[in-house]
């Protein structure tokens, strides 16, 4: 994949499991001045389908275009298909243990430093 940011969207711990939850999990949202890093990978349409059901899209995810910016070029090179959190999704709740473990750890193989609170 190539490594890089999404400018203008910040990382959120905003996305609940299911109504009701206390734990919420990892969702990008519109921020002017902000940027999420990011890993770009091409995909099939059999592999993006398979995103697809993976993300339960669109009952729980929807899938948006954002600009890509790869961190060799600092340019934006690609216009990237994203997972957002359905809007009747978000809300309050602390971070999944699990899943902020796995982030931790595929921001480390990144290169991309301490995940944001």
């Amino acid at each position: 994949g190539r490594v890089g940011w999404v400018p203008n969207f910040k990382l959120m711990f905003n996305k609940q499991s299911y109504p009701g939850s206390k734990e919420s999990f990892v969702n990008i949202q519109y921020h002017p001045d902000a940027r999420t890093p990011a890993v770009a990978w091409w995909l099939d349409q059999s592999q993006l389908d398979q995103l697809d059901e993976i993300e339960c899209f669109p009952n729980r995810y929807l899938r948006i275009v954002v600009p890509f910016v790869a961190q060799e070029t600092h340019q934006v090179i690609e216009y990237c298909q994203a997972y957002i959190a359905h809007p009747n999704a978000p809300g309050p709740g602390t971070s999944s243990n699990s899943q902020r473990k796995d982030l931790e750890a595929e921001y480390l193989e990144s290169g991309f430093g301490e995940v944001p609170s």
